[in-house]
């Protein structure tokens, strides 16, 4: 059985200041049910300037498709404002376009 292959996004550059957020399993691997087993383990690490810092915490695999909705609309027009909220509100990424 083939592993199942799981979302990252990177903003930035991996050569200068980023932030990463991917996907590395199921939270709950033997849930099926949409509450628990739509809980992903994410490590979310970001580089800015000086600064550099890693944490490891779950997100909803809903969050990224809402993301991903955001972005190519914004993709698509460029103006707007494509925002990845964490349900339990530990992280906040907004993207804009200004045309």
């Amino acid at each position: 059985m083939a592993e199942e292959a799981f979302p990252e996004f990177l903003l930035g550059s991996e050569t200068s200041d980023f932030l990463r957020v991917r996907a590395l399993k199921r939270a709950h691997p033997t849930c099926n049910d949409y509450w628990d087993g739509n809980w992903i383990r994410c490590c979310v690490e970001v580089i800015a300037g000086a600064f550099r810092g890693q944490v490891n915490e779950d997100l909803r695999s809903e969050e990224f498709a809402q993301f991903l909705d955001q972005l190519l609309i914004l993709y698509e027009r460029l103006t707007g404002v494509a925002t990845f909220g964490a349900l339990e509100g530990w992280l906040e990424i907004e993207v804009a376009g200004d045309g």
